[in-house]
């Protein structure tokens, strides 16, 4: 109970009489005036001193977009220590706008996390995240589980006025340009990594730097003509940068290395899902942005088993020249030169452009064949001599590419096709899986 107390200790031994002490010991008379002397007060109020919706004071996001809003609070002697301050509670909560945070109970509350101390002030910060239309919020805090105080704009010293309330919009997703990047090729050999990409345009969304907030990404092979919608095995698709569009960067494109499945005639898309919840869209995505998905403007993909030795229709090719070059982080590299012979094909003076030819580049430690390397097509070049001098039996083709931003050790390699999937080929030439060996690819040193 409140109210001032005494207090002494007493000792004895065995059955003895006690033997009461005060501050000046048990020598003398036991003094009274000498025990010890104890106050209990009322507690302190379990209410905060001071508390302010900090920032922002409104905004408008597209429905599926968090809205991070933060809170300050002070409590004397508890939050001008450093870190979080014990025994305080913070919430963010929303409601309808126009209505009172304080008394209406209709309204949502969730736990704030603590972000920093700011000055002798603890500040909170939480994620909104409602449907579509108008809402009020606000934060409250607490100290020691008593009674909340509510916080708005202009803080708490003056009471708590919904006219001070933060105000959000939450606007239905915009309606999407999706569009599919064309593949390098067409074919591809089962296992084998292709980069799948596609651009969305979303007004208020993708039009300012950096990655649109809401949108999340997803690919898929389908059987040839067939509507996606009806497709299984859709796989994560990441942001990889803005785009141009319009004349300007508002796009944004996404992608990802896809794993090529078993040999047989695909479709390959990219869904664009806008929002989340109800308020959601999903946008897939052709080779002809200006109208819905249509399966014969898709994405197409032939895949094959890679040939060996025994079944190629490529009988020979290689990395011709250089087997080794550098080049400065985005810069092109000079030109890289390979060769192939291709029975009744290649054998002839000039092309008749039936060969297919890429440049590929990756890690250095990787594998063109199961990991994602980057391909450019490669153009003929010229006739070249194969065992004879003059038999015009083996095409040159060549090419180059931007060197990758990231210094460091890469590889390079060339592959050709007939009519079957890619041959690789390496520095000392290679005539189907047997001859192929990635640690004798041609190197690029990035610096």
């Amino acid at each position: 109970a409140l109210g001032s107390y005494s207090y002494a200790y007493r000792f004895k031994y065995q059955n003895g009489p006690w033997t009461y002490c005060t501050l000046d010991g048990s020598s003398g008379t036991y003094d009274p005036a000498r025990q010890g002397s104890l106050t209990v007060n009322a507690a302190p109020p379990s209410t905060v001193d001071f508390c302010v919706l900090q920032w922002p004071p409104n905004g408008q996001v597209v429905a599926g977009t968090g809205f991070t809003v933060f809170g300050q609070v002070y409590k004397a002697g508890v939050t001008n220590s450093a870190g979080r301050a014990t025994d305080v509670q913070g919430q963010l909560g929303h409601g309808v706008a126009g209505t009172d945070g304080s008394t209406e109970a209709s309204w949502t509350w969730t736990d704030a996390d603590f972000g920093k101390d700011a000055n002798n002030n603890d500040e909170y910060q939480g994620v909104l995240n409602p449907g579509e239309g108008n809402h009020a919020y606000a934060y409250r805090f607490r100290y020691r589980a008593g009674a909340w105080s509510y916080c708005d704009l202009d803080g708490s010293t003056n009471g708590y006025q919904k006219q001070q309330q933060g105000l959000l919009t939450v606007t239905a997703p915009a309606g999407a340009w999706v569009q599919m990047r064309p593949l390098v090729a067409g074919v591809e050999n089962a296992a084998a990594k292709l980069l799948v990409q596609a651009e969305i345009f979303a007004a208020g969304v993708t039009d300012a730097a950096g990655q649109g907030a809401g949108i999340t990404a997803e690919a898929a092979f389908g059987p040839r003509g067939t509507s996606p919608s009806g497709w299984s095995g859709w796989l994560p698709v990441g942001y990889q940068g803005d785009a141009r569009g319009g004349g300007t960067q508002s796009n944004d494109l996404y992608g990802a290395f896809l794993t090529a499945p078993a040999p047989g005639e695909y479709d390959v898309a990219i869904r664009f899902i806008v929002g989340s919840g109800a308020s959601s869209r999903t946008y897939l995505a052709d080779l002809n942005g200006a109208t819905e998905y249509l399966p014969a403007e898709a994405v197409q993909l032939t895949t094959f088993a890679e040939p060996d030795a025994a079944t190629n229709d490529v009988g020979w090719c290689n990395v011709q020249w250089p087997g080794s070059t550098s080049a400065a982080p985005n810069t092109a590299t000079e030109s890289i030169y390979g060769r192939v012979f291709v029975a009744g094909v290649s054998d002839h003076v000039g092309s008749d452009g039936r060969i297919g030819a890429l440049l590929g580049f990756g890690l250095g430690n990787s594998s063109p064949r199961t990991d994602g390397w980057t391909w450019v097509p490669a153009t003929w070049s010229s006739d070249a001599d194969g065992l004879s001098s003059g038999d015009h039996a083996n095409d040159e083709y060549r090419a180059s590419f931007f060197a990758p931003p990231v210094a460091g050790g890469y590889r390079y390699v060339f592959r050709f096709r007939l009519a079957k999937g890619w041959t690789y080929c390496d520095t000392d030439g290679s005539n189907g899986l047997a001859g192929f060996d990635p640690a004798k690819s041609g190197t690029l040193t990035v610096q």
